[in-house]
């Protein structure tokens, strides 16, 4: 039962303290509320978007549809999270809730940390190493890696979420009507969790675009010096043989050119992109992932390091948004998926013509 007044929204949760909460319409907790119908609209989308066609599920975006997948499962974590928020920082959904809460959060958050380092770890495969690229990356070696990362996260997660329900974690009653795991009983295998499923794969994201970038810039220096000797390459003709000569004939320095191998065009193409899209996802690491995980992680080390209040708001605010701008990111910088959205616009469109 609830009755609304002003900003205010008083609610009885039914549990067995029976108590009352006021649901507190907060900045944050109404940008929460906004973030996740957006992400949920966004990653939705993309999915339904990549299972309808299958001209779209490469090996790639098997990855894509993955994260998206891992996406939709942190939003239904995220409306929990909002009534936390919402009820000026206490739990109101149980223990049971706050049991599925800790593990989901834990497993899937790994899952999307190490999705979005595949991402880039496949973009700088596919940019380095083109050809080996296409002979070795296929569906099954994607499905393989999405179902290992799942299963790792999820199966590393478990026993550290029973063991601290059975045996440390403080009831939401004894804890302050908060939500939250008891890291100091298993400290070590928490320091662990963190730097394998959080740490390492900001740290891979963040230096993955500064290697393909130094080696794509490693690659064009040489090229601007092979002009240097042109006249070892140029085949010599004489002037009555000229005419004879096919205008689309392959010469020598052409052979030895990469620039003007067929192919080429497309090739730098992809690596444009590719690169493009290294330098979009080291950025939302950088700036989404890496204050927040390397603050809870000093934390967990040193509790009584001096954070501010509202630094926990701007770190959350940071964390729920990269829901929202991953299916953004790989829509804007995909040109498949841009293809498939325009078309998929005609189409709807045409309709309402008609």
């Amino acid at each position: 039962m609830s009755n609304a007044s002003g900003n205010d929204t008083k609610v009885t949760f039914p549990n067995a303290t029976a108590l009352n909460y006021t649901l507190s319409w907060s900045v944050l907790g109404v940008f929460q509320t906004t973030n996740i119908c957006a992400s949920f609209i966004g990653n939705v989308f993309i999915f339904c978007l990549l299972v309808s066609n299958r001209q779209l599920r490469t090996p790639f975006n098997l990855f894509i549809l993955s994260l998206a997948c891992a996406n939709i499962v942190i939003i239904f974590m995220e409306i929990m999270d909002a009534l936390h928020t919402l009820a000026d920082g206490n739990w109101t959904v149980g223990e049971a809730a706050c049991t599925c809460y800790i593990y989901v959060s834990f497993g899937e958050s790994g899952v999307v940390f190490h999705q979005h380092a595949l991402i880039a770890v496949n973009r700088m495969w596919a940019v380095v190493h083109p050809m080996s690229y296409r002979s070795w990356h296929t569906k099954r070696l994607a499905r393989g890696l999405i179902t290992g990362v799942w299963a790792f996260a999820l199966v590393f997660w478990l026993p550290y979420v029973i063991m601290d329900l059975l045996f440390f974690r403080l009831t939401i009653q004894e804890n302050g009507q908060q939500c939250q795991t008891n890291g100091n009983a298993q400290f070590t295998y928490s320091v662990i969790g963190q730097v394998i499923f959080y740490l390492l794969p900001v740290f891979v994201q963040m230096m993955v675009f500064p290697v393909v970038y130094c080696t794509q810039l490693s690659r064009t220096l040489p090229r601007k010096v092979t002009p240097t000797h042109p006249q070892r390459q140029r085949p010599i003709h004489l002037p009555e043989e000229a005419a004879n000569i096919p205008s689309n004939s392959i010469t020598a320095g052409s052979r030895n050119n990469p620039n003007n191998l067929p192919g080429v065009a497309n090739i730098r193409k992809s690596d444009s992109s590719g690169l493009g899209l290294l330098a979009i996802l080291s950025l939302c690491a950088i700036v989404s992932w890496l204050p927040s995980t390397v603050t809870y992680f000093l934390m967990s080390l040193n509790p009584d390091i001096p954070i501010p209040d509202h630094a926990f708001d701007v770190f959350e605010a940071l964390l729920v948004i990269q829901t929202t701008a991953d299916p953004i990111i790989f829509l804007l910088s995909l040109n498949n998926l841009r293809e498939e959205v325009r078309r998929l616009g005609t189409r709807v469109f045409s309709r309402f013509q008609t």
